[in-house]
């Protein structure tokens, strides 16, 4: 019987057709066969899907909640969590915040926030915002204790600023920071803690340097008066030092002068 040939979109010619074989067509057999292949292919992809939805289903089920963290409250969590970040980050208490510690301490504990139930997630949470609130707290004090503290001890921190100032002087700078603090107390071999202390010492010695340069500004004007009074097109250190001397002006260190200098031809520059 003659069909409709899918090739040739003719009848098919039968024993006539070099694609006829065994009285069956090659081509329509092929294409049964391709068809069966497809339903087998389609099936296990199937399978493979479904197996796939398994195993993530599996992976992404509520995890088992330790009854540490089951039985306890809110509050008892916090006094945990309070523990693990002054025992494991004692100096992060000056960061202000407890949250970039919690999931050290979670993971600690092999808890996984994300896959956990609301009500435990709501309690993770407040036992968070409890310690954060108690830490607070107790830094609050912490301050209040380090000031009335450094208030005392101001007298003997005073005995440093000037040796700094001229260590800051020597160097160069015009302001220093707290590890230009540090730097001079380990040249000088001095100690000085806590760090509070240091940045109170800090403090001090940028208040003297502003002091001294604006007592060296104010001397600007009557180098250049006396500059122009003596006629010079160019003022050099030794001049500045004659001036110096003639005021009765002390300007210590050498670099203070050559930093008046520097302002004075500045500003004879300008004029």
């Amino acid at each position: 019987m003659n069909t409709y040939c899918p090739l040739i979109k003719e009848e098919c010619k039968g024993n006539e057709c070099v694609m006829w074989k065994d009285e069956k067509c090659s081509i329509v057999m092929f294409m049964k066969f391709m068809e069966i292949v497809a339903q087998r292919v389609e099936k296990e992809t199937e399978e493979e899907i479904s197996n796939e939805i398994k195993l993530s289903t599996s992976e992404e089920t509520v995890e088992e909640i330790p009854n540490g963290i089951k039985l306890s409250t809110p509050e008892e969590l916090a006094a945990e969590l309070i523990s693990f970040a002054k025992k494991e980050f004692p100096e992060e208490d000056e960061s202000g915040s407890i949250y970039i510690i919690t999931d050290f301490f979670w993971r600690s504990k092999n808890i996984e926030k994300r896959y956990l139930p609301a009500d435990i997630q709501l309690k993770i949470y407040k036992a968070e915002r409890l310690a954060q609130k108690q830490l607070n707290s107790e830094r609050e004090v912490r301050g209040v204790k380090e000031k009335e503290q450094l208030e005392k001890e101001k007298p003997d921190l005073s005995s440093l600023v000037d040796p700094c100032v001229g260590w800051a002087n020597e160097q160069g700078l015009k302001k220093v920071t707290e590890a230009d603090v540090d730097a001079f107390l380990v040249e000088k071999n001095i100690d000085v803690s806590p760090r509070t202390k240091r940045r109170a010492l800090c403090a001090m010695v940028n208040s003297k340097l502003k002091k001294e340069k604006t007592e060296l500004s104010s001397l600007v004007n009557p180098c250049v008066d006396w500059v122009k009074e003596h006629g010079l097109k160019k003022v050099t250190e030794a001049d500045v030092d004659t001036f110096l001397l003639e005021k009765n002006k002390d300007v210590s260190p050498r670099t203070k002068k050559r930093e008046l200098c520097a302002m004075v031809k500045k500003a004879t520059a300008c004029d």
